[in-house]
Parts: structure tokens; C-alpha cells; sequence
């Protein structure tokens, strides 16, 4: 007793079906204006850009050419500066608006230039009221250039500082040499 499973299906076209050719309307790819020049940089180049103001469809033309441009410039690379942050304020009051939680802020006082090292440090601190203010470490002053190495030839100076107070609470750790040679 054989029997059979599935599906068969035959398919025959429709008599007098509309064409299903559907008729596009070309919208081309079109560029914005350049912008302005940028100031150079350390490598000497300048540069400026442009964006996409139309995309093309699927019957369009696509745009043709560059986003960014650059042309020589005169090296800047004497003028490069670092990222400056301000000193933190003052931590805020605890009160109860503030669901035992206070703040304290800093801002960028001079954003890097050309080559300069960028901010990486947090702008914004919050703390627990119940918590003591960091206090952060803080070295002492150098000491006077010892006299040097050898008493004829080439020799060395040395000087020194110690760590005045250790960082506690949370506190900035302290950061730089303890001893300097010339």
C-alpha cells in the first residue's frame, strides 16, 4: 500500500497580467561645498571637507570623487600644547536633596593644539557624605644641586625630594621624579 506525501504545485503564467517593469525616476548622488581650510598641522597639511547632500537611488548616478581634501600648509609643530584642566572645586555640602552623595568639578581650560597630549582625566567626582575628602599626595621642594661627581672631567649634579604627605582617601597619587641628575 504505497502512499504519498507533500505538495505538488504547477505553475502557469497569468493571461493578460500587467507588466511588472517598474519605472524608476534617477535621483544623482550630489556633493555639498567644500568648508573651509582647517589650520595646519604638526606634518604640514591642511585640510577641509565636504558631506553628501543627496544620495543617489537605486537608478541614480552615484557621487564621484573625495570627502577630504588636503594641500601642503606650513609645519606648526613648535606650537603644539597640552590639554590643561582647571583645579577641582570645592566639594559640595551634604544635605538630604542630595541623597548622601556630594560633587565637585573641573573644566578644560585649553584644549591639546596640533600635536599636544590630550585630556584623559575625569571633569566630574562624586562621593559618599559619609566619606573623608581625598587628600592627594604632595611632594616636598627639591633639594639645593649637590656639588659634582668628580673634581676634574665630566661629572654629575644631583638633587632630591622627598614625598611631604602620602596621597589618602582616594587622593591623586603623586607623580614625577624623586631625583634629578645634570
Amino acid at each position: 500500500d504505497a502512499q504519498c506525501r507533500g505538495t505538488q504545485l504547477e505553475a502557469v503564467p497569468c493571461a493578460q497580467a500587467p507588466d511588472c517593469t517598474l519605472t524608476c525616476s534617477p535621483r544623482n548622488c550630489a556633493f555639498g561645498d567644500w568648508g573651509e581650510w582647517a589650520a595646519a598641522t604638526c606634518i604640514g597639511l591642511c585640510e577641509r571637507q565636504r558631506i553628501i547632500t543627496t544620495m543617489n537611488n537605486e537608478c541614480g548616478l552615484p557621487c564621484n570623487g573625495e570627502l577630504l581634501a588636503t594641500k601642503p600648509c606650513p609645519a606648526l609643530c613648535d606650537e603644539s600644547e597640552d590639554c590643561v584642566l582647571s583645579s577641582w572645586s570645592q566639594w559640595t555640602e551634604c544635605d538630604a536633596t542630595q541623597q548622601g552623595q556630594r560633587f565637585r568639578q573641573r573644566k578644560v581650560l585649553q584644549e591639546p593644539k596640533y600635536e599636544g597630549v590630550a585630556c584623559n582625566a575625569p571633569l566630574n567626582e562624586t562621593r559618599a557624605c559619609n566619606v573623608p575628602d581625598p587628600v592627594p599626595c604632595r611632594l616636598a621642594a627639591w633639594s639645593p644641586w649637590d656639588a659634582c661627581s668628580k673634581s676634574c672631567g665630566i661629572g654629575l649634579h644631583s638633587r632630591s625630594r622627598g614625598v611631604e604627605e602620602e596621597a589618602t582617601d582616594g587622593g591623586e597619587q603623586c607623580s614625577g621624579s624623586l631625583q634629578q641628575m645634570q
